[in-house]
């Protein structure tokens, strides 16, 4: 999901996941939020939102909102803006890592969906672990969806493009960049 500043991108994407579990479909939801953009859906809903700090790293913290996924229609998040640049990355690491093992072995079968706000923070820090998530987890029954401001940040890295090639459903919302240099 692509949009400019304002345009609605994290409303949509959780509204849409919201409506869907509402709907009767069996999944679950994880947020990976920069900035709170998904807080007071998560409360809404009852959902486990873990705002990490240097202390809930050393916590282990991470992990009970995944664990929580394993039941239908839980809808969680992991807020990243309150640590460091150093504390972030590995933070980012550590859950998309925890992640992949909990899709591996969890007892459940149901589509979990995993959302990462503010995708270019993601690229920049883990690029490898990234474009594992969005190549690996749909062979476990999980989606990854990315949220973001610029259409640049999936066209002009490699970790991009698999992003994008690996996308079956791309949404683009109100633009505030020139789309013209990306047309080829």
């Amino acid at each position: 999901v692509v949009g400019a500043t304002g345009s609605g991108k994290s409303f949509f994407t959780g509204l849409v996941l919201k409506r869907m579990i509402e709907g009767g479909e069996e999944l679950s939801v994880i947020f990976l939020d920069h900035n709170r953009s998904f807080r007071r859906l998560v409360k809404s809903q009852r959902g486990n939102y873990v705002e990490l700090d240097s202390s809930a790293l050393s916590k282990n913290e991470i992990i009970d909102p995944i664990v929580a996924l394993d039941q239908v229609g839980v809808i969680s998040g992991v807020e990243f803006a309150d640590l460091g640049v150093n504390e972030k990355k590995a933070a980012i690491t550590s859950i998309l890592s925890q992640l992949e093992t909990f899709l591996r072995v969890r007892e459940s079968s149901h589509p979990i969906y995993v959302v990462l706000d503010e995708c270019w923070n993601f690229l920049r820090d883990e690029p490898v672990l990234v474009q594992r998530a969005f190549r690996e987890f749909r062979k476990l029954n999980g989606a990854v969806i990315a949220i973001t401001q610029s259409v640049s940040d999936f066209v002009t890295t490699q970790t991009g493009q698999t992003i994008f090639q690996n996308a079956p459903i791309r949404i683009l919302l109100r633009q505030g960049e020139d789309l013209a240099s990306f047309r080829g």
